[in-house]
């Protein structure tokens, strides 16, 4: 774990800013990690069943950014929690050992086999 946390770092446990490029402008926008998981629709425990998903934009001209995060934000399979996981980290490569306490940030799409 690392000694000083970074909110982009994502490499220990999932970035808490997610820096999105406008397809439209160019311009750089992050975009907090919660509303891009309600954003692409992936499941997440606080959310109101029925919510409609907010659409983040760009600050510069205000486009949707909810493509660019499709791009960034491919699930993945995780190998410490066993799942595919909507919102991956670092720790997705390692196998998770005795002792080793469960993840409490995953965004489970489906069980690995």
């Amino acid at each position: 774990m690392c000694e000083t946390c970074n909110l982009m770092c994502g490499k220990c446990k999932p970035a808490q800013l997610c820096r999105v490029l406008c397809p439209a402008c160019g311009t750089a926008s992050l975009v907090a990690r919660e509303m891009c998981i309600d954003a692409l629709g992936r499941p997440r425990a606080g959310r109101t069943a029925g919510e409609a998903p907010p659409d983040p934009t760009c600050r510069g001209c205000g486009a949707s950014l909810r493509g660019a995060l499709e791009e960034i934000l491919q699930p993945q399979p995780c190998r410490y929690s066993g799942i595919v996981c909507g919102y991956p980290c670092g720790r997705r490569h390692e196998e998770r050992r005795e002792g080793d306490r469960p993840c409490r940030t995953q965004v489970p799409l489906a069980r690995l086999e």
